[in-house]
């Protein structure tokens, strides 16, 4: 027999005593109810007695000890809300658990086959400190392993991730409920994730009779008994090669650079299709005209499935070997539109007018015909020397942002070699405005000259302004300049000049000129003011810069793409990419594909349960989303394979969709409660449904349970729970394996390592390289270049043919078979068939598992072994996943991943990429590498070093070091004593020996 509580008690803290009274027990409350409803936290309901002996001391965050069930009792709550009204306060509380839950996690967890304990394990180390939660304990009967992948970003708290019912769908959700198919179990600070947490209790409910109010029909209505699968699609036959390779892919405008690490020349071929002949080659560094491009992933597809590059002399290159991050490289975008040039004083490739007067800082500069790069960025015959003044009167900005200062026509020198701080040194800048200049104000012949005569105080207009040594000077008149701080602009009738940068941008979107190319950074060929409208063709990337060709006043050239400015009312931002040809010559015969409509020969599916049953509702299912398509089908019917492929899908909906089942569902009151008298939640009841013939079986999803007079109110009952197999999409994948046979896979083939190693030891030159590189970047050593593999092109493909060598080896030693006899046998032991030697399972594309007396391995469509185990010990995969892996010696071109080494008595161990096992630590956080045993322990950084026995630590940095306690003495310890300012050689001796522990002076 139960032992409940009499009354709820009323506690402080979850951690107090929980068998004495606490506060107090809560008799004065007069409704308390909790609800349990499935992987779910229980909640609790009360209503008490505003005048109640405890009501000033129901608060938020006190914790409320009640009996939740029969099978759940002693139950802990959090109060949320305490509302008080003139009669009672409503209380809303939460089961404790809920302490647990709101919780976050604050680093990533990626963890493959872990079980339900190591997964929370892992989710509470991932927590923060001050976080966990003492007492909190895990429990489980499940035995299964799952993938487990939590991120910060995508986990908001802990309820997101321990609960989440699996949805229909083709991907599971990712809770830990779903993954290892559980049910949760709350018991205050026990979290129990149980297979099947309930029992059958053998009771059964009439449906209709023992249901109250509810009509027979009523869970029928949505009860489909068959459906009808169908599907469409339509078959995109493969091309055929083009006849005339100058005509392949699509027309293309750029220059790319070579970049080849194999030896010798990149050749040059004849197409870029398999079976291409080598017709020339291309050195390493040359810059190429690109005029035609076939794609990745185009049909038919090219060698090695790469991008290709048809040349100007119509040869084709592989485009892993060109690169387009080389000076003058760049692939035109075909683009319409109209648009207006602008300048501003920041704006690369644009000249504007400022004068002024400057110094020069270094012992020589040159003087050059052009400011910008190409023919005319040439050296002229004179130089200027260290101290000389110069004038100049327009200021440029070159391709990489730097200014250039025009000293006379068409001669420029470069700004970061001139001083502006000199005495001699002027910025002359246009101004307008109006001052008062001050009583006692002197006049200048010229900014920051010998001193004039006094100016007369009152208004003055102003015409100019200028700055050296940092002072701003206006000028009032001819050869009559006044300083700023001498001018009140206080009166009414002044008005303040622009700041100098405000006059600066305006006098270069007013005077300033942009520099028209032939090309992408090259020869200037023209300037063109701002403010002109221009009919903008394409644009291109080069140098890390955009372009855009333009045509203005009949010429066409090449600006950046900085230079123009599209918010004017007419003008028209180019459709970059646009295709403004006419239809492919190519296709001009090719009609539109019919249409195939796929149906079964009987049209309709029905349930096992529902054949001979006079109630019919009928479910029309479009499979077409999950369908294969059959693209050398030019009948325009079905096929036999398509029929069958629908057969499975269909299949696989009425078994996951439960077509043919009614849904139980629903609430049995307080007077319907005891047709399940002996059902808490999760427990199983049986529905019997006299008019269909048939009985199902449900669950209790959600009980009511009154914690004073310890009875149920209500319970909820629904559908067993679905565990979604998703077995649409696992169809259709093994349709897509089977459907299209050798010429399908031919494709899949391309991604699996094996076969991808084959293949490239059978080609030479250009296209093995490619397809190394492929090999390399499908593994992970390199992603779009070659800088993984720089210096390492023959250690890798070296790698290669050792590694094909052992595929080779243990496929022909499993190949040839022994003489061991194999038996085929049935139950009891008696043999069926006569002395067989090899056991095969084809697969409809030629692919097999064979199993003989020398080993195990599946051959793919190819002929290929993909994975093999032989009977001397030797293993073959592309992918190997294991919890332990014991060698006595491994050999990799290249591991991933954090590593821990350590011996087998634990007395020293390595740990490479991985957080820290303690006592030291990087200065700025992060991964190190750590050497640790019984006495000592050693840290390296990418910035830091350290070693420490336990009790002293040297560390030593970039710029410093520590010995103990003791700094280590450079230049900027001391710097940081004294500070930057020069010191003598007593104060030197006096800083160090303030850096000295003071036990260690003398």
């Amino acid at each position: 027999m139960v032992k409940y509580l009499r009354y709820p008690v009323l506690f402080k803290n979850a951690a107090d005593n929980m068998t004495t009274n606490g506060i107090g027990a809560l008799s004065d409350a007069t409704k308390v109810q909790i609800v349990l409803s499935a992987n779910a936290i229980q909640t609790l309901s009360m209503e008490y007695r505003a005048d109640g002996a405890f009501a000033n001391a129901i608060k938020p965050g006190e914790v409320i000890l009640a009996d939740a069930a029969p099978n759940l009792i002693r139950q802990k709550f959090r109060i949320l809300e305490a509302n008080e009204t003139l009669d009672s306060i409503t209380v809303q509380a939460v089961g404790i658990a809920s302490d647990f839950t709101n919780l976050v996690i604050t680093k990533d967890i990626s963890l493959p086959n872990m079980s339900a304990s190591e997964c929370f394990r892992a989710l509470q180390d991932a927590m923060p400190p001050l976080g966990s939660i003492p007492g909190v304990q895990f429990i489980t009967d499940i035995t299964d392993l799952a993938n487990i992948n939590y991120t910060v970003e995508q986990n908001s708290d802990m309820s997101a991730i321990l609960m989440g019912n699996d949805a229909e769908g083709d991907e599971a959700t990712q809770s830990m409920q779903t993954l290892y198919k559980g049910n949760w179990v709350f018991d205050n600070y026990n979290f129990k994730l149980l297979r099947d947490p309930g029992n059958f209790t053998g009771e059964v409910i009439k449906h209709g009779r023992d249901m109250g109010s509810l009509e027979n029909t009523d869970n029928i209505t949505q009860l489909y008994t068959g459906i009808f699968p169908y599907a469409k699609y339509t078959p995109t036959p493969k091309k055929p090669l083009p006849t005339d390779m100058t005509q392949a892919g699509d027309e293309l405008d750029g220059m790319g650079t070579v970049q080849y690490l194999g030896a010798g020349n990149l050749t040059t071929y004849d197409s870029p299709y398999p079976g291409h002949n080598v017709v020339g080659s291309v050195q390493n560094g040359q810059h190429l005209q690109l005029i035609r491009k076939v794609s990745s992933g185009s049909d038919p597809a090219t060698m090695n499935d790469d991008d290709w590059y048809m040349l100007s002399d119509s040869t084709w290159v592989d485009g892993n070997f060109i690169t387009f991050d080389k000076s003058g490289d760049y692939i035109v975008n075909a683009g319409n539109g109209q648009g207006h040039t602008t300048a501003g004083a920041d704006s690369k490739g644009v000249i504007y007018s400022e004068s002024g007067t400057a110094t020069v800082a270094i012992d020589v500069i040159h003087v050059y015909k052009s400011p910008f790069q190409g023919k005319d960025h040439y050296r002229l015959d004179f130089t200027f020397k260290k101290g000389n003044k110069i004038n100049y009167r327009h200021i440029a900005i070159d391709e990489n942002g730097n200014k250039w200062y025009e000293v006379g026509a068409n001669e420029w020198v470069y700004g970061p070699h001139l001083s502006f701080s000199k005495k001699e040194s002027i910025v002359y800048l246009p101004a307008s405005g109006k001052t008062y200049v001050k009583s006692g104000a002197i006049w200048y012949s010229a900014p920051g000259t010998i001193r004039q005569n006094v100016i007369a105080e009152g208004y003055y207009n102003i015409l100019g302004e200028a700055t050296t040594q940092g002072k701003t000077f206006y000028k009032l008149a001819t050869n009559k300049w006044v300083n700023a701080t001498d001018c009140d602009f206080s009166h009414k009738k002044t008005a303040k000049p622009k700041k100098p940068a405000d006059i600066v941008k305006n006098e270069a979107s007013s005077t300033g000129k942009i520099a028209l190319r032939d090309k992408p950074g090259g020869t200037i060929i023209a300037t063109i003011p701002a403010k002109q409208q221009v009919h903008v063709n394409a644009t291109a990337d080069s140098s890390g810069d955009s372009w855009s060709q333009i045509t203005w006043q009949g010429k066409t050239g090449w600006v950046l793409s900085s230079s123009l400015d599209y918010s004017a009312d007419d003008d028209v931002e180019p459709n970059w990419g646009a295709d403004s040809s006419s239809d492919d010559d190519n296709d001009t015969d090719n009609q539109p594909e019919q249409e195939i409509y796929v149906t079964l020969p009987d049209s309709i599916i029905f349930a096992d349960n529902q054949l001979g049953t006079e109630y019919k509702k009928i479910k029309p299912v479009d499979l077409s989303q999950y369908w294969v398509p059959d693209n050398d089908n030019d009948t325009g019917q079905p096929t036999t394979a398509d029929i069958e492929q629908l057969q499975s899908l269909a299949n696989a909906y009425m078994q996951e969709y439960r077509i043919g089942q009614p849904d139980p569902s629903c609430t049995l009151t307080e007077n319907e409660v005891g047709q399940i008298e002996q059902a808490n939640l999760y427990d199983t009841v049986g529905v019997d449904y006299p008019n269909l013939g048939i009985q199902i079986s449900a669950r209790v999803v959600s009980t009511t349970w009154d914690a004073l007079g310890h009875r149920y109110v209500s319970k909820t009952i629904g559908s067993l729970p679905i565990n979604y197999e998703h077995l649409l999409l696992q169809t259709a994948n093994n349709n897509a394996n089977s459907k299209f046979g050798r010429a399908s896979n031919r494709l899949d083939a391309q991604n699996d390592l094996v076969t991808s190693i084959h293949k490239a030891l059978k080609q030479e030159g250009a296209d093995r390289l490619a397809a190394e590189k492929n090999i390399a970047k499908q593994i992970g050593i390199i992603n779009d270049d070659f800088n993984g593999l720089k210096g390492r092109v023959n250690e890798f493909d070296q790698d290669l043919v050792e590694i094909n060598h052992q595929f080779d080896d243990v496929q022909d030693w499993i190949e040839s078979g022994g003489s061991t006899v194999l038996q085929f046998v049935d139950a009891t032991g008696l043999q069926t068939y006569k002395n067989p030697t090899e056991i095969r399972a084809m697969n409809g594309d030629g692919s097999y598992m064979r199993f003989n007396s020398n080993g195990l391995e599946y051959v793919n469509s190819y002929g290929y072994a993909d994975a093999a185990i032989d009977s001397r010990g030797n293993i073959i995969a592309s992918h190997l996943t294991a919890d332990t892996i014991e060698a006595l010696n491994v050999k990799a071109f290249q591991l991933e991943g954090a590593l821990y080494c350590k011996t087998p008595d634990g007395s020293m161990a390595v740990y490479v990429g991985t957080d820290s096992p303690g006592q030291l630590y990087p200065q700025n956080g992060g991964h190190a590498i750590w050497v640790k045993s019984d006495n000592y322990i050693s840290m390296m950084s990418s910035g830091q070093f350290e070693v420490s026995n336990g009790s002293n630590v040297t560390s030593i940095g970039p710029t410093s070091g520590v010995i103990g306690d003791s700094p280590i003495v450079t230049e900027n310890n001391i710097r940081s004593y004294a500070g930057r300012y020069y010191t003598t050689d007593s104060e030197v001796r006096s800083i160090v020996k303030d850096m000295v522990p003071a036990k260690y002076r003398s």
